[in-house]
């Protein structure tokens, strides 16, 4: 039921978020090429608050479960993945885009870790 809540709420975030730079780009900036450089990421954005929400709910139920060692080992293996990626990014094709890409692809790297995490210890019989 909590990743059923975080999608939920995930959704509502993203689209809020999405609507404001669809909309309201002009209270960031006249500049109509940044205003379409901002069009341009909000499916980017969107997407990686959707992944986001879901990611944070099963973090909070390995913290709840007392994984802090699963956790621990998961943020330092999605570092490096992160940073690498980044400076691949800048090195290959320095974009706004593939920053963004990267950023969900972050939240893909998370949700998965976390996400096979909370499946492998909730099928653990308590004693």
């Amino acid at each position: 039921s909590v990743v059923v809540v975080s999608f939920i709420l995930g959704v509502l975030d993203a689209g809020l978020a999405m609507a404001i730079p669809t909309w309201l780009s002009h209270i960031f900036t006249g500049e109509l090429k940044v205003q379409a450089s901002m069009l341009h990421m909000v499916w980017h954005l969107g997407a990686s608050l959707v992944l986001h929400a879901n990611v944070v709910a099963l973090e909070g139920v390995l913290f709840a479960a007392r994984e802090a060692a699963f956790l621990a080992r998961a943020y330092a293996v999605s570092t490096v993945v992160f940073t690498s990626a980044m400076v691949a990014a800048r090195s290959l094709a320095p974009s706004l885009v593939t920053v963004w890409w990267a950023l969900v692809l972050y939240q893909v790297l998370r949700l998965l870790q976390f996400g096979i995490k909370v499946e492998a210890i909730s099928n653990v019989k308590p004693r």
